[in-house]
């Protein structure tokens, strides 16, 4: 049986009594922040620019940001510091989420991320605006969520759209980082994700949304990546033809992987198999991403125009998108699942506060 405990499963050792892990990371939190809110700004008074930054060079790196060093983003992170913000200044109300909400924030995170996909070819990749007004509703959910529900638990490791990616892509870290978020353990997450070893979207699947999360993204989400990829950006008002398009390509690659995975996992349910095959969806959707939107960084992409930061295509060599897919093809395979990799969390449990 399932612990009953906050942090059931394995968890990485907590630091000595009195270690302040906030000493020595405060800096990267402003420069997330600042450097978020210039940003914000950024996609308001000069859209081009803050589009370019945001689509073309903060998301590109993020996938393999969240693959290396999960922790990392975590502990700079702007939306997170907006989600404690409100704990930190004394005016949330510290509510636990039950755990079989916790799984229905993470299935709604799962499904929100679903739908910001497609829409980046319909809206969000071509407007400064429409980007803008997503971040903002983003800090806003945070803010919200966390003057009601203690720490990370109903944003960070619930409805955020971003923690789904960090499950999946997160599971063999390069280190384990000072959690500089987290000073003392408030238990407010069934299943913490920052302290549990080798998390993966399965990681404390105790109820039925928690599976049902679980199952859609590391079974769905290579094949709407695949499908995202194959659809080019809307210029000006969308037809409903192209409505169609963005949103059923991806759809149909997402059926059509998770069919795939949901027969694997019948066919073969045992632990072992089922952590590989995991694993190897979870490798098949990051190397998919980098497959079409490395060329497509520098002018090499299926629509040349679309997600470019800039053109190189006339002055590299025609064979530079192929080495360029089998270079992060070979380094995800081998890192995600040749590797012999040290079980590692995140980032370390501090000492629970009901144990001072």
């Amino acid at each position: 049986m399932e612990s009953e405990l906050p942090f059931p499963g394995r968890l990485s050792a907590s630091p000595r009594p009195g270690i302040k892990l906030i000493h020595g990371h405060t800096a990267a939190q402003w420069i997330g922040l600042i450097g978020g809110l210039g940003l914000w700004v950024l996609l308001w008074v000069t859209p081009g620019a803050g589009l370019m930054l945001f689509w073309n060079v903060l998301i590109p790196a993020a996938p393999a940001l969240i693959v290396l060093t999960a922790g990392f983003w975590r502990n700079v992170c702007p939306l997170a510091t907006f989600a404690l913000l409100p704990g930190k200044l004394g005016r949330s109300r510290r509510r636990r989420v039950p755990p079989v909400w916790q799984g229905r924030l993470q299935l709604a995170s799962v499904l929100l991320l679903f739908l910001i996909v497609p829409l980046r070819h319909i809206w969000f990749d071509m407007s400064g605006t429409g980007t803008a007004l997503l971040l903002a509703a983003a800090g806003l959910a945070a803010v919200g969520a966390g003057s009601r529900f203690e720490m990370k638990s109903a944003w960070c490791s619930g409805l955020c759209p971003v923690h789904p990616v960090e499950r999946l892509y997160g599971s063999r870290p390069a280190l384990t980082l000072p959690n500089s978020r987290c000073t003392q353990c408030a238990g407010c997450s069934v299943t913490c994700p920052d302290s549990t070893v080798n998390l993966t979207p399965f990681s404390g699947t105790r109820f039925p949304a928690h599976k049902a999360a679980a199952l859609l993204l590391t079974g769905g989400f290579p094949g709407i990546i695949a499908g995202w990829s194959l659809v080019p950006d809307v210029q000006g008002a969308a037809a409903s033809g192209e409505w169609l398009r963005a949103f059923g390509l991806p759809a149909g690659g997402m059926l059509l992987s998770l069919a795939i995975f949901a027969s694997l996992e019948w066919i073969n349910p045992s632990p072992a198999a089922a952590g590989r095959r995991r694993l190897a969806f979870a490798t098949a959707a990051v190397v998919i991403y980098y497959w079409f939107r490395l060329p497509a960084l520098i002018g090499f992409g299926i629509f040349p125009a679309d997600g470019r930061l800039m053109d190189l295509s006339q002055s590299l060599p025609g064979f530079t998108p192929w080495l360029l897919r089998a270079c992060s093809t070979a380094f995800f395979v081998w890192w995600l699942l040749l590797r012999n990799a040290t079980p590692r969390a995140w980032s370390p449990r501090p000492l629970r506060k009901d144990l001072h």
